[in-house]
């Protein structure tokens, strides 16, 4: 059954990076941009770190990090069409890239410093198993850094709208709250050290322009959660 899934979320994401507005390259860009920036004011990372890119896509997370810290990054995704387009473009970067499951990665336990998980979790069913492998390769005390999805933004509901019509091209997908957030990555053992809301990066401007407005009064509210989670 795992499998099933597997291949249908793969090939709806062959598909996004294949040809979807998503996948641009100006506003896949311009999000690694301001995700690196966040990325590298709440954890550490040197020249030495390990760092995994845990739904790497195109690997332009990866290559942005790269740009600015020569660390090693192993980036891993099941879209065969996104590793294939990362590997391409960024040949002459010593970044290796992987296509698999971010449930089971088959990296060695405690290989790595930073798992980067941006844009990935909502898209897996079994965030659970996600959060359980991000323990398991992290050494003690290493970090996890996630974007995910807000429950508390116009962007959710626009969502389930295109859901109930049958217009949403992006597959699975969940939304929490931070709170629901938070209390999923201690259950899984990590220590939350950073928990905040911002707002939409270039694309949906209507939408961005609704949540800002509402983040006023709401610190809670806004398109993306950003999480740091510490190993013991």
């Amino acid at each position: 059954m795992k499998k099933s899934i597997f291949r249908e979320s793969s090939d709806v994401w062959d598909n996004v990076w294949n040809r979807d507005p998503y996948s641009t390259f100006g506003l896949r860009r311009d999000k690694a941009v301001k995700k690196i920036k966040m990325l590298r004011e709440y954890v550490q990372i040197n020249e030495n770190s390990d760092v995994g890119d845990f739904g790497c896509g195109a690997g332009f997370l990866a290559e942005e990090l790269y740009n600015h810290i020569n660390c090693k990054i192993t980036g891993i995704d099941f879209s065969e069409v996104a590793i294939a387009q990362a590997k391409e473009r960024l040949s002459g970067y010593p970044i290796k890239f992987l296509n698999g499951n971010i449930n089971n990665t088959g990296l060695d336990s405690e290989s790595l410093d930073v798992v980067i998980c941006s844009g990935s979790i909502e898209h897996v069913k079994d965030v659970n198993d996600v959060l359980k492998e991000c323990y398991r390769v992290l050494r003690p005390g290493g970090r996890i850094f996630i974007t995910s999805s807000n429950k508390l933004s116009f962007m959710y509901f626009h969502r389930r709208y295109k859901e109930k019509r049958e217009l949403w091209r992006y597959g699975f997908q969940k939304n929490w709250t931070n709170k629901e957030l938070t209390n999923l990555l201690q259950i899984n053992g990590f220590k939350v050290e950073e928990n905040f809301s911002i707002l939409g990066i270039g694309d949906f401007k209507i939408i961005n322009l609704l949540d800002k407005t509402i983040a006023t009064i709401s610190k809670s509210w806004g398109r993306y959660i950003v999480l740091v989670g510490r190993k013991s």
